[in-house]
């Protein structure tokens, strides 16, 4: 019981602190994120110091890139290692991205008459949403 209610403050105070900071600068920009992908995506990250790069938060996530091409054709698939909580914070955040937001839904529309499937397009907002966050949670002392 300790354990959990310490955690329980540890989350509010976090989430607080992401949440509601008066300036920008300081303020975590997590657009279409709710409590429980913010607190995955914390608990992933968990203090400053464990990930050296956002190419390695990536790889934690799954959603580095994999080569599968094969003849003349250039294809990649996203890793399917790693945590696989943390990529499904990611895809919820990119699929809510997708629906609400105007900039993504125009890279979606434009991705799409260069000919990539829905499929590469997630894959290629996973990887970019992945390197913000790492950058934003590095700029915090988060925690935990």
């Amino acid at each position: 019981y300790l354990t959990f209610h310490w955690l329980v403050n540890i989350y509010k105070y976090n989430y607080t602190f992401l949440t509601t900071q008066q300036d920008d600068h300081y303020t975590l920009k997590l657009y279409t994120t709710g409590p429980i992908t913010l607190a995955q995506v914390i608990c992933s990250y968990s203090h400053k110091g464990r990930i050296h790069s956002a190419e390695a938060f990536a790889s934690l996530a799954g959603t580095t890139p994999i080569p599968a091409s094969s003849g003349n054709t250039s294809h990649y698939r996203l890793n399917h290692y790693g945590d696989r909580q943390l990529n499904h914070a990611l895809t919820t955040i990119v699929l809510c991205r997708m629906r609400t937001d105007e900039i993504t839904m125009k890279y979606v529309i434009k991705r799409t008459r260069d000919g990539l499937s829905t499929r590469d397009i997630k894959r290629s907002l996973k990887r970019y949403l992945a390197r913000s966050l790492f950058k934003q949670l590095e700029a915090y002392n988060i925690m935990v």
